[in-house]
């Protein structure tokens, strides 16, 4: 598809973070639309973890890797979030004082803001009011668990997109306090702020990057100029929410009540298991989508088939509200 002109602007939002001894603070956020004719439909998408907003930006010597651009070549603004603690959003001290609760109640103020900014025509003077905005949830990996449980707390977008997630975990990561109730998820949560500190000692682990393309990528296959454009990307992790993707079930409850449309796209060289079974997770959901790309890692956007996605997905949320 051809690029159209893309206009981009970077806002902070003050939010109260809810956590003693720290001010008032902000998270950042980007907004990337097309010049003519936005959508309506307005696609809010959270990092994975180790990831700033960055991510669905990537950009090398044109904007072929780039998510942003690629949607707003199809028509879409996209509002790209770092996530609080990371990227050039403020950072507690203590990044396990950033729970789960925390977050996504940090996520849902920030999205009630700029939605109503671009409801209201505030997020630009080169962007007009688009009155009628509503938002579908995009997160990749981590950002899509924490997608899951922003919508089912706070039930804000009209549909979600969930890229390289799954609920199987990686149990096999986890600390050994956890080892003798990996069959009950309920068990796991109560001792989740036990098991991150655990686990990740620091308030702001980074992720070891020496796996090459079989430990991140998960294909030979990822375009050398994207693997070295998603090092713009690279940043903390955030140890509650990084453990809780670790969990086995980590967010199934909260998927099987999910009452919107839900996209899934996953790489065949991804991290989760069986595919195919990924539907069956969002019984209350009116329609779910599985799209499974050929030849493609856990970073999607790295691979030939980001095209079909790109355009699978324009497809799907434009026909939402027919």
């Amino acid at each position: 598809m051809a690029s159209q002109a893309v206009t981009c602007t970077s806002l902070r939002y003050a939010v109260d973070f809810g956590i003693a001894d720290e001010a008032a603070s902000e998270i950042h956020v980007e907004v990337h639309w097309p010049e003519s004719s936005p959508r309506s439909e307005v696609l809010f998408c959270l990092p994975g973890g180790g990831m700033n907003r960055r991510y669905f930006d990537l950009m090398a010597d044109d904007d072929r890797f780039s998510f942003a651009r690629q949607m707003a070549a199809r028509g879409y603004v996209s509002v790209l979030v770092d996530t609080p603690g990371v990227g050039q959003s403020d950072r507690p001290a203590d990044g396990h004082a950033l729970t789960i609760e925390r977050i996504t109640s940090i996520l849902a103020s920030v999205h009630e803001q700029v939605v109503k900014d671009l409801q209201e025509g505030n997020v630009s003077d080169d962007l007009a009011a688009i009155p009628s905005a509503r938002s579908i949830g995009v997160g990749h990996s981590m950002g899509a668990m924490l997608t899951v449980l922003q919508q089912h707390a706070y039930r804000q977008h009209t549909a979600i997109v969930l890229l390289g997630f799954g609920t199987q975990g990686l149990p096999q990561f986890l600390p050994a306090s956890a080892r003798d109730k990996l069959d009950d998820i309920h068990a796991l949560r109560e001792i989740l702020p036990k098991m991150a500190r655990e686990g990740f000692p620091k308030p702001y682990p980074v992720m070891p990057t020496s796996g090459g393309e079989a430990g991140i990528f998960g294909s030979s296959n990822a375009d050398p100029a994207a693997v070295k454009a998603l090092k713009v990307a690279n940043d903390v992790l955030l140890p509650v929410p990084a453990m809780m993707s670790m969990l086995p079930g980590n967010v199934a409850p909260e998927c099987a009540e999910i009452d919107v449309p839900v996209y899934l796209a996953l790489g065949d060289r991804d991290l989760i298991r069986d595919l195919a079974s990924m539907p069956a997770s969002f019984p209350a959901s009116p329609g779910v989508q599985l799209q499974e790309l050929p030849q493609t890692g856990h970073s999607h956007f790295l691979f030939p088939a980001r095209e079909q996605l790109f355009d699978g997905l324009a497809a799907w949320a434009g026909q939402l509200n027919n």
